[in-house]
């Protein structure tokens, strides 16, 4: 969507979980989004919300966001 990407998802098996698999995944994303030219990248989510605040996520709301992301 330009310089604004959403993030999908995220997943994990549980036999993996806790060693900060998900965090490295998050991590190339973002290197990967901002190397083409993404400046804001933004997620959905109902249950990961204090893991994401963790790696650096803000909170906002569908109205704050711009319209293809929302």
């Amino acid at each position: 969507f330009g310089p604004d990407a959403l993030l999908r998802s995220v997943a994990v098996l549980p036999d993996y979980q806790g060693q900060h698999i998900a965090r490295h995944l998050v991590e190339q994303l973002r290197r990967q989004a901002q190397a083409q030219g993404v400046s804001t990248l933004y997620l959905i989510t109902t249950t990961a919300d204090r893991y994401f605040a963790r790696l650096g996520f803000d909170r906002a709301g569908r109205a704050d966001v711009p319209a293809a992301i929302a």
